[in-house]
């Protein structure tokens, strides 16, 4: 595997642990919580994300308000 396929894999690791923590809080939340708050929880954390990117893993795992 090169240097691009293991970058790749690390990101899809990371991101899979974003999303089981995305999950917990917004079960926590009661389904209230959108990107915005979502994405500042998640810094809370110590995860750094983005709102966009927030946003998107949201809408792929069906995490919507």
């Amino acid at each position: 595997m090169g240097a691009a396929g293991k970058r790749q894999q690390m990101r899809s690791v990371e991101q899979s642990c974003l999303v089981v923590d995305m999950k917990e809080i917004f079960e926590s939340s009661k389904g209230s919580y959108g990107s915005r708050r979502m994405s500042r929880a998640l810094r809370a954390l110590e995860c750094d994300i983005a709102r966009h990117k927030a946003t998107r893993l949201m809408k792929e795992h069906g995490l919507l308000t």
